[in-house]
């Protein structure tokens, strides 16, 4: 299944020329990130896969906005938000391959069983890499910590990475962490990443900037770093 953003963006930008001039595109909800990270009611009705598409279709609107589709990027946002308004609806395409027995669970219960079901990145089957970009990241707390930007892959597992991005749901200018791709576990539909350490651990891992690179020619930081997951 192709992601919804891909096509959002397609018949968005279709639909309008850039130039044209309209009000500006309002692509940051902070109410409704707090609102679904902070509770657990409103968490319940959304799927991971929903919460990645959200992601995705935020980054398409931002991608329009940058190009001058506001009309576009104003078309993206109305569908969100009426996912967002309308989650059980939006997410029963998301259910299609789920196992019967679990259509009933809540999100915790299919979260643990995700877990107990995850392997390391390079046992699972059936998966490429771009299908775990995006993916959220729990800590072993149960909490979302953010969510997968890129991997780094090295024949040294210390320099081998799973580029996390945090700044909350739908954040952007966010901060960055390389988890170590041996850390890492993934579920069977890649959806959802799992890592060793809390909430409040990975607080204090150490970080970096979105986009810079520096740290992996940094052999201080890259010690200080596997020490951090590695202890």
């Amino acid at each position: 299944m192709k992601p919804l953003f891909l096509s959002a963006l397609a018949i968005a930008m279709f639909l309008a020329s850039p130039g044209v001039q309209a009000a500006t595109c309002e692509v940051v909800d902070e109410t409704f990130e707090r609102k679904v990270a902070d509770a657990p009611e409103t968490r319940e009705a959304f799927h991971n896969r929903l919460l990645r598409e959200f992601r995705q279709l935020r980054k398409s609107a931002l991608t329009l906005q940058r190009m001058g589709y506001e009309d576009s990027c104003q078309a993206v946002m109305a569908a969100i938000r009426d996912m967002r308004d309308n989650p059980k609806a939006a997410r029963m395409y998301m259910i299609k391959n789920t196992p019967e027995e679990e259509l009933d669970l809540n999100f915790y219960e299919r979260q643990q069983i995700a877990r107990s079901r995850a392997k390391p990145l390079t046992e699972v089957g059936g998966i490429h890499v771009a299908d775990i970009l995006g993916a959220e990241v729990y800590g072993t707390d149960g909490k979302s910590v953010g969510e997968i930007d890129d991997l780094i892959v090295a024949a040294d597992e210390k320099k081998a990475f799973a580029i996390v991005g945090f700044g909350g749901f739908l954040g952007i200018g966010e901060e960055q962490a390389a988890v170590p791709l041996s850390k890492i576990r993934v579920a069977e539909d890649g959806d959802s990443v799992f890592i060793p350490a809390t909430e409040k651990q990975i607080d204090r891992a150490p970080r970096f900037k979105t986009g810079d690179r520096d740290w992996l020619t940094n052999d201080a930081w890259l010690e200080k770093n596997f020490v951090f997951y590695d202890g």
